[in-house]
């Protein structure tokens, strides 16, 4: 139908940032992440009240994220590319470097992580510290502010915001030069280019929206957003539509006018294609991708995938291994 299409990864693939608690089943093996279970307070406002200016921006060492190793428990990876500053204290990151070694990495204030799509880092959250993260999407940007306090255990502020990007925006040749330019965490040109990077995506959070983005394409947007980043957890089209503030009828009206798809439907559109991911990209054994998919039962998720591609998880990551 024209003007309309199933959303996929690549267009609604910026989320939140903040305590992920990925509730596991405690019946199971704990597969998945189990954050602090908190909620987090959140506000969105304009980028100048979010990012500081970006002149003062100028990281003074870029850091690395890799996939040499397996991501474990607590990491966070996702399919685009996220350049994070930290603002103030410390930012503590269990990473994985070149030659496939993890290590816990200091990342002080003034200085830049890099994580490369499906790259993954892992949050230590042990020290007080502001942290600014651009996550930039084929069609998105997305821009969040976080407070960790060691002495409350909470994420003590959330600033977001996002803004439309378009597929052919010089920022995504920019991301990918820097992400091939790993010459030295110090090396000026390296610094200069993430600088950069942060400058323009600062400029083009602070213009103001597309006149025809309406507001039931903003919310559906922005549900397709959340569940990308929360399809590991129990949510259900209730549970959703109460974190939006809005009714469970009206949520599925919205998927089925702005997506022809139903709610059910696309969330588990979103667990399969990461299922997919896993298969190809690791060794784990079914149940554990089936959990780290959102499934809390590896033989419905089994039966479902089959349904859906025609094989079994088994023989996707066979036939994958030759392609």
């Amino acid at each position: 139908m024209p003007g309309r299409r199933m959303p996929n990864q690549d267009d609604r693939d910026i989320g939140e940032r903040g305590p992920f608690s990925y509730n596991a089943d405690p019946d199971r093996r704990d597969y998945t992440r189990t954050a602090p279970v908190m909620d987090m307070p959140a506000f969105s406002g304009p980028a100048m009240a979010i990012a500081p200016d970006p002149d003062a921006l100028c990281p003074e060492r870029v850091i690395y994220a890799a996939d040499t190793a397996d991501p474990p428990l607590y990491s966070f990876q996702v399919n685009f590319p996220r350049l994070e500053f930290v603002l103030s204290g410390c930012y503590r990151n269990g990473l994985c470097d070149r030659h496939g070694d993890v290590i816990d990495r200091d990342i002080d204030a003034g200085q830049s992580l890099l994580i490369p799509s499906n790259c993954w880092n892992r949050p230590l959250w042990d020290r007080d510290v502001t942290v600014l993260s651009f996550l930039f999407g084929r069609r998105q940007l997305g821009l969040s502010r976080t407070s960790w306090s060691v002495e409350a255990q909470a994420f003590v502020s959330v600033g977001k915001q996002s803004h439309p990007l378009s597929a052919n925006s010089p920022v995504h040749s920019m991301i990918q030069a820097l992400t091939l330019c790993q010459d030295g965490e110090d090396v000026l040109h390296v610094r200069l280019q993430a600088q950069a990077i942060i400058a323009y995506a600062v400029d083009l959070l602070r213009r103001p929206l597309p006149p025809d983005a309406s507001w039931p394409q903003r919310l559906f947007e922005n549900i397709c957003i959340y569940l990308q980043e929360n399809f590991h957890k129990p949510v259900s089209r209730e549970s959703v539509a109460d974190r939006f503030n809005i009714s469970a009828n009206y949520l599925s009206r919205i998927f089925q006018q702005q997506g022809d798809i139903g709610f059910a439907e696309y969330l588990i559109f979103v667990r399969l294609e990461r299922a997919k991911f896993l298969l190809r990209r690791y060794p784990f054994p079914l149940e554990e991708v089936a959990h780290r998919s959102g499934f809390r039962d590896v033989k419905y998720f089994c039966r479902l995938f089959k349904s859906r591609f025609g094989q079994t998880p088994t023989e996707y990551r066979r036939d994958s291994a030759w392609t």
